[in-house]
């Protein structure tokens, strides 16, 4: 019954998103509780990302520009659930825009969420929705002057606009810290790096410990092969000049023997490359790129698959054309 749960909140958010692709809202109030309080950081006028219902977030999506493509990739998903409680994590990357006569205008952007969701008589609804956006790269600009982004680097000053999500109050790890076991083996595999991925996307780095094994080798560049207290400490130290991370994941491939697995994971944002920048044009906005590429090693102790050895290569990635666009892939 309980992997019935998990199903359930999964494919109500895949509905969610495919609300936002399309932009519409049939479904919304099917999804969310009546008195559902959502905190989106493109919110200006409130520090914490606003307060707002259902019908806050019926506008939030149908206020959106217009566009002529809307490609939209769930990475990240975690839903941690008991009987009654569900808290749930994911990105959402995007790709948005027009078609120009030469080139396109366009927008690619990483939409955070952190969704708490109770189960009541008329199965699981979401009961608050906690949004954070990145945004990545474009030329669009109706995006940029729709929505409101802080300034993007760390400051102390009054007035600021706080993230909405914080990493240890907002961790589904911290939230439902006895889960049901409801997860298949290649799920849990893919989890320990979204483990990782949150715990430095959201500065909070007792979850990164918790993904990576004692004897974990990092072989990331510029810093080359690291140690688990050097992985760490890198980490930290680079965190700091940004406000925010994100680090989408998409599964390309899991393997497993035993207490040991293999797994390929494709980085789907931060297309900016630092030296030779992707080049959109009214063609290949409709091709999907990875960004980056991890091959990661794990084992399995006390039952938890962590991080045996993570490996992290630059550079662009053709996918070949959007498919399954919207559905999460473990």
């Amino acid at each position: 019954m309980a992997r019935e749960d998990y199903d359930e909140i999964k494919a109500k958010f895949e509905q969610f998103a495919a609300s936002i692709k399309y932009k519409n809202t049939e479904h919304i109030a099917e999804i969310f509780e009546p008195d559902v309080k959502c905190y989106f950081s493109t919110a200006k006028a409130y520090t914490d990302g606003s307060n707002h219902t259902v019908y806050g977030i019926d506008n939030f999506i149908k206020d959106m520009p217009q566009t002529d493509f809307f490609h939209t990739r769930i990475c990240n998903y975690i839903c941690r659930l008991n009987s009654t409680d569900a808290q749930q994590c994911a990105h959402i990357v995007c790709l948005t825009g027009r078609y120009g006569e030469k080139t396109p205008l366009y927008f690619m952007f990483n939409m955070m969420f952190s969704n708490h969701w109770k189960k009541g008589e008329k199965g699981w609804r979401i009961s608050e929705m906690r949004m954070d956006v990145l945004p990545e790269e474009g030329s669009f600009t109706e995006f940029q002057e729709h929505w409101y982004f802080e300034d993007p680097h760390p400051k102390t000053v009054p007035g600021i606009h706080l993230p909405c999500i914080n990493g240890e109050l907002d961790s589904p790890w911290f939230r439902i810290p006895d889960s049901e076991d409801v997860l298949t083996e290649e799920e849990k595999i893919a989890q320990a790096f979204y483990r990782y991925a949150f715990g430095i996307d959201h500065l909070v780095f007792h979850e990164v410990e918790k993904a990576a094994a004692d004897d974990v080798i990092a072989d990331i560049q510029p810093w080359g092969a690291m140690d688990k207290r050097s992985w760490i400490s890198s980490l930290k130290y680079h965190r700091q000049k940004d406000r925010q991370w994100g680090h989408c994941g998409m599964v390309h491939s899991i393997t497993v023997q035993g207490d040991s697995a293999h797994m390929q994971i494709y980085r789907m944002c931060g297309h900016k490359q630092r030296e030779h920048p992707y080049v959109y044009t009214n063609e290949n906005v409709n091709i999907e790129h990875a960004c980056a590429s991890y091959e990661i090693d794990l084992i399995k102790e006390d039952n938890i698959w962590k991080i045996k050895r993570c490996n992290y290569y630059l550079g662009l990635i053709d996918l070949g054309n959007y498919e399954r666009e919207t559905e999460v892939i473990i």
